[in-house]
């Protein structure tokens, strides 16, 4: 741990940016990146389901999660870049909402993934710092792709962040007194958890024959 810490003081650290705009192709997707695609459309239940009716709000999908020291290439990966992404965001006004996006496919694992993005999201893009002040590097603001730029023109507002985990079934084990016990955080007035079930409709979910 204190190798770590050691580590973290030294140093710069850059984000992994987006470099093109999201998967859009239906066929490629795959279940979950069809709904969460459906989530961002316009003409999509998202304003009922997100509570977000009438506001103008951002928001985009695949977020890049990969952090670097020094400078963006594998060998210097502190984070995992590539792929690895948060399913979608929602940028209300000084509140930015994360969500982890599950769909036929119960799994705890979803509050590591929502706890991580979460706290990637404070700690980089809102505070960036992590073991000292002005530490990290948000790279390429003026980017427009997956509406990057409106996100990290807005991200020094920022108040709250939401970390929510969103699906059509939770398993069994994810229950409000977890929520509970990770709300319980310390930083309690930046950072908090939710969760949301959604029903996976014809109007969500493409049925394939």
């Amino acid at each position: 741990r204190k190798n770590f810490a050691d580590f973290l003081r030294s140093g710069k650290f850059v984000n992994n940016e987006p470099s093109k705009e999201a998967e859009d192709d239906e066929d490629v997707l795959g279940t979950e990146g069809y709904v969460e695609k459906r989530f961002c459309d316009d003409g999509s239940k998202r304003e009922e389901i997100l509570e977000v009716q009438g506001k103008n709000v951002v928001m985009n999908r695949q977020l890049p999660v990969g952090l670097f020291k020094n400078e963006k290439s594998d060998a210097t990966a502190v984070f995992t870049g590539k792929k690895s992404a948060i399913d979608f965001w929602l940028l209300d006004k000084n509140e930015l909402n994360i969500y982890e996006l599950k769909a036929k496919n119960k799994m705890v694992g979803i509050l590591t993934e929502i706890f991580f993005y979460s706290n990637y999201m404070r700690d980089v893009y809102w505070h960036k710092s992590l073991e000292k002040k002005d530490n990290v590097t948000i790279r390429n603001p003026q980017k427009t792709d997956r509406s990057y730029n409106k996100l990290c023109g807005g991200i020094e507002n920022i108040t709250k962040i939401t970390g929510w985990i969103l699906a059509d079934e939770f398993h069994p084990l994810i229950t409000d007194a977890v929520i509970n016990i990770m709300n319980d955080n310390g930083i309690e007035s930046e950072l908090q958890y939710d969760k949301k079930q959604y029903d996976l409709k014809i109007d969500i979910f493409r049925h394939k024959e």
